[in-house]
Order: structure tokens, then sequence, then C-alpha cells
């Protein structure tokens, strides 16, 4: 319990909040789960939202895919849409459970194409997550392919 108490307290540091939410994820226990949630419910920025959602997917992805999504309608540039977004894509079922979560959304264009862009660079098919960031943005489904630049990489 000590040891729970003191990660705890870790993951308020701005230097140690990373370790510590791995550590708490790692752990797993409903209580630890649950600390992740809150964590990532009250970050303070996308950086801090992603440290906890990265160990919260493992336990909960539907429930990450969706606080998520709700960081994504809020996020005002591209930058704030990548490390979400990085937190989730990695997981085996991540992209397709992200695109569930994201079904009816409308997601601002650039958040949206950062979305496409990121799926791509992940270099796992996820043809339901690039037409979810399509219809979110509003984007022509040739928005989907890849460019001739991103092919020749």
């Amino acid at each position: 319990m000590l040891f729970r108490s003191r990660l705890r307290e870790l993951a308020a540091d701005d230097a140690d909040r990373p370790t510590a939410l791995r550590a708490i994820g790692l752990l797993g226990s409903p209580e630890d789960v649950q600390f992740l949630e809150q964590s990532a419910r009250t970050a303070k920025n996308p950086v801090q939202l992603a440290q906890a959602l990265t160990p919260l997917a493992s336990h909960r992805l539907e429930e990450s895919a969706a606080i998520a999504k709700e960081a994504l309608l809020k996020a005002q540039q591209p930058a704030d849409a990548a490390p979400v977004l990085d937190a989730i894509l990695p997981q085996q079922k991540g992209p397709a459970v992200l695109a569930k979560a994201l079904s009816g959304a409308r997601l601002p264009k650039p958040i949206a194409e950062e979305g496409i862009r990121r799926v791509r660079a992940a270099g796992r098919p996820a043809p339901e997550l690039l037409a979810a960031f399509s219809k979110a943005g509003g984007l022509p489904e040739s928005a989907q392919e890849p460019s001739p630049v991103e092919l020749m990489r």
C-alpha cells in the first residue's frame, strides 16, 4: 500500500509522472486503473493526457478511446492531437476502437489530417480509422490515400 501511495505522489510531479503512471499501469489493480482514468480526465495538457492514456489503454481501451475523442474535439492544433493519438494507436485494437469512438464526431480539419498522418506513420493498416478521420474532418476519401511523397518514405 505504501508503494502505491508513493507512486501516486510521484505521478503529481512533472519529472516523475511518466514513470510513475507506467508503474501504476503495470500494477493494474482496479484502484490503479481508476487512478489512471482520473489522471487522464484531469490532465492539464495533451502530454499529461498521453502519459495517463498509454497505461490506461492496456486496461480500458474503450474508455481510453472515449477520452481521446474528447481531447481531439478540444484540440486547437495538430500538435495537441499527436501525443493523444500516439497513446492509442499502438494498442492492438486501438485503431478500430478509436474509429468507433469517432463515429458521428466533427473534428477540425487540421486535427483530422493529423490523425490520418499518425495512422499512416504507425505502419499498420487501419482503413476504418482513416475513414473515420476523413469523415470527422469533412475530408474527401482521397485524403485517406498516401501522397506520392509519403509513398517514397
